[in-house]
């Protein structure tokens, strides 16, 4: 195997697990949490301090909600909920609690697909 390509195959090796450490989503309650809901608010409000603070007093809100059980659904049921929900709002925990609350709703509506 030429050197050059030896190099490529650790690099990947390096690499492939990182990514996709980065391409899952926030648990919440962790400190990748604390730092993703201060970065998202930030980035979302870069120059109104106000409208900052009520984004992560509300992503905080989301992250206590998402650490509840939920009892409503079967628990196979939960889980295909919260995995849907944390891959469409990996860091957006309000939008995640939100996310869980609406399927909830409806896998109720299905009487437990």
């Amino acid at each position: 195997m030429p050197r050059w390509a030896l190099g490529l195959v650790v690099a990947l090796l390096v690499l492939m697990p990182l990514l996709a450490i980065a391409a899952d989503p926030i648990l919440p309650g962790s400190a990748a949490a604390d730092l993703a809901i201060e970065r998202k608010c930030q980035l979302d409000w870069p120059d109104n301090y106000s409208r900052r603070a009520w984004c992560e007093r509300n992503q905080r809100r989301g992250v206590r909600e998402l650490l509840e059980p939920i009892y409503d659904v079967a628990p196979h049921v939960a889980d295909v909920i919260r995995t849907k929900c944390a891959r469409d709002w990996p860091d957006n925990f309000s939008q995640r609690a939100w996310c869980q609350k609406n399927q909830i709703r409806g896998a109720k509506e299905l009487k437990n697909p």
